[in-house]
């Protein structure tokens, strides 16, 4: 967990894989991430979020985030990459979780390792014009790495449909400010 005051913290490379009991990324200011791969499975307790900051400007790299519903959050509007937000019944830990574009373009597929009611993703292959389907369980051959899985994704039951819009309004939750829309 990163966290306190008016810290910031950048993110211009590699690798952050978070199996989080509390706050994942704890910044009470500003993150800032151009490049690489944020990765948080957890909390699963309400009043703590995977991601919670003052401003999160995303302009490239992947974030994959899961938890509880509450405090859920997405980067800030105004970023030049959009993210995606989705809430559902909680699904224990394990269970995949897949993200495609209506027209059938696979974004993201992930296994957390904490049961969880949402996930937010950034990635670049996300369009600001198109809609996106959020499919829970099914099964994928492929293999997982920091729980990413590779590999074709089949089954499921469709649990959200969402477009970036409905990320770009998502804020702080319990702990400050507005919640999500």
């Amino acid at each position: 967990m990163f966290g306190g005051g008016t810290a910031s913290l950048t993110i211009t490379g590699g690798t952050i894989v978070l199996d989080a009991d509390s706050d994942g990324i704890d910044i009470n200011g500003s993150v800032t991430m151009s490049a690489g791969m944020l990765i948080v499975s957890g909390p699963t307790e309400q009043m703590n979020g995977a991601l919670d900051y003052g401003t999160f400007a995303i302009s490239g790299g992947l974030v994959v985030a899961t938890r509880s519903a509450g405090m859920a959050m997405a980067p800030s509007q105004g970023s030049s990459q959009a993210s995606l937000l989705s809430t559902f019944a909680t699904q224990p830990a394990g269970t995949l979780v897949h993200i495609e574009s209506t027209d059938g373009t696979a974004i993201v597929t992930f296994q957390p390792s904490k049961p969880f009611a949402s996930i937010t993703v950034s990635s670049p292959d996300i369009s600001a014009d198109a809609t996106y389907t959020v499919t829970v369980g099914g099964t994928s051959a492929g293999t997982s790495t920091d729980g990413l899985v590779d590999g074709e994704y089949t089954g499921g039951e469709v649990v959200d449909t969402t477009t970036s819009s409905q990320a770009a309004g998502s804020g702080r939750g319990p702990g400050g400010g507005p919640g999500r829309p």
